[in-house]
């Protein structure tokens, strides 16, 4: 069994190495240069599963493209209240999340002070 993730290291690929642990069975990655192409591939058929954000899948999950069987976050997402949380469907204690959107904007702001100092700004960037 497949499971697809959009790099090493990124969120839904450290989430389906957590869900081999925690179902005890071996899954092969397969790691795709973003979220785009793994969903297009989930959507063809050409791999089993993948953890993917609610962002990026409701449609799918809602016109029934793909079978979701849960959210890893603690409660239900309104927009899609009929889909039960990983807990709730026998994963007991499996959550996992993603940095809030004001968590991504402190950082972006300070991405965009620190690029906006005269000492970074001038400095030739290491390649």
């Amino acid at each position: 069994m497949t499971f697809a993730n959009a790099g090493l290291g990124a969120a839904n690929h450290l989430c389906g190495m957590l869900f081999q642990t925690a179902i005890a069975t071996k899954l092969t990655a397969v790691p795709y240069r973003g979220g785009g192409p793994l969903l297009n591939d989930l959507l063809g058929g050409q791999v089993d599963l993948a953890c993917e954000q609610a962002t990026t899948s409701t449609g799918p999950i809602s016109a029934k493209r793909v079978k979701a069987y849960a959210v890893t976050t603690k409660t239900r997402l309104k927009s899609l209240p009929e889909l039960p949380t990983a807990d709730e469907a026998g994963l007991k204690g499996f959550e996992i999340g993603v940095w809030s959107i004001p968590t991504a904007r402190r950082i972006g702001a300070s991405r965009a002070a620190a690029a906006s100092r005269r000492d970074h700004r001038d400095r030739p960037r290491d390649r």
